[in-house]
């Protein structure tokens, strides 16, 4: 079977078709390159999804060079109909990605005109701190893929974790010298438990880590115990794929607090800045828990169980 190439018209038994479209054949490299830039790229994805590509082609008197114009439910340079975003300033065209809308603009941007519409919306406070926001969030979710991909940050730059869990007046390039111990005088515990009492009356307030009732069974209920334990946030965990802080009771034992809860939102009873070295923390109804992987801890699944404050002194 002789084939044509596509862009010199000689015929040959043996040539290489477009790996895209699988219609124009081509007698070397050097053919399909130079007809890309001439005229295929306009046609081959209408030829790949069946279109006649002399259908809606207009040829301008000025130039040689070949126009494909599409359906307005479809992308304005390549013809795609998947997901398409409209032009942000006329809103009158829809692009299939960044790299169409740019490469179309040379031809759009004579007959992109700016919508009333969209000129009242940019112009608006609200619009412009969501622009902000996203922004930042964008920055802070990159940052901290960096460091549970890599464990560090660049020098100079704000850890995400300071973010995450609270502010810290250190700047590093590992993650663990973030860590800070804080400690606190028997007076200023006894303050705090003087405090969660009155705030608590119908609460027992347990302030050692041995007076946590052991569960019963494996599944134990949650919500019948009248018991909240009392602690000191002393410095965070090493494990960054959770919010989990050490608390200290009033023999100076350590255990791990661990956060479970649903979407990792914690609104509207306290924010993650909250959980930071230098705060009480009063856990109604606690559970300590025994993972297989690590110590044990005390879980915590609602977020109205937690009361966060300081004490001063």
């Amino acid at each position: 079977m002789e084939y044509q190439c596509g862009h010199c018209g000689i015929i040959e038994e043996v040539m290489q078709r477009c790996s895209s479209c699988h219609v124009v054949y081509y007698c070397s490299r050097h053919c399909q390159k130079k007809d890309w830039k001439e005229k295929h790229r306009m046609v081959c994805n209408r030829l790949k999804y069946g279109y006649d590509p002399e259908e809606e082609l207009t040829s301008e008197s000025s130039d040689s060079s070949i126009n494909v114009v599409y359906s307005s439910e479809s992308c304005a340079n390549c013809g795609d109909q998947g997901i398409l975003r409209k032009c942000a300033q006329c809103l009158s065209i829809q692009y299939c990605s960044k790299s169409c809308q740019r490469k179309h603009w040379p031809r759009h941007k004579g007959q992109c005109q700016q919508n009333p519409e969209v000129v009242e919306v940019i112009k608006t406070d609200g619009y412009k701190k969501q622009l902000r926001e996203a922004k930042t969030e964008r920055l802070q979710t990159r940052r901290l893929q960096q460091v549970l991909r890599h464990g560090y940050v660049p020098n100079g730059t704000e850890h995400p974790l300071d973010r995450r869990f609270g502010p810290s007046s250190r700047k590093t390039s590992h993650p663990f010298d973030l860590f800070e111990n804080k400690s606190t005088s028997n007076t200023a515990r006894k303050q705090a438990k003087l405090f969660v009492e009155r705030k608590f009356p119908m609460q027992q307030i347990v302030d050692e880590v041995d007076g946590i009732p052991e569960p019963h069974g494996f599944f134990p209920s949650h919500g019948n115990s009248k018991v909240s334990f009392l602690g000191f946030i002393t410095r965070y965990d090493s494990y960054r794929e959770r919010h989990r802080v050490f608390v200290q009771d009033v023999r100076g034992e350590e255990i791990c607090v661990g956060f479970h809860l649903e979407h990792d939102c914690p609104y509207p009873y306290f924010t993650w800045g909250d959980v930071r070295p230098g705060k009480y923390i009063c856990l109604s109804d606690p559970r300590v828990c025994y993972p297989l992987w690590g110590p044990s801890e005390l879980r915590v699944d609602d977020p109205s169980d937690v009361f966060l404050f300081e004490v001063d002194g």
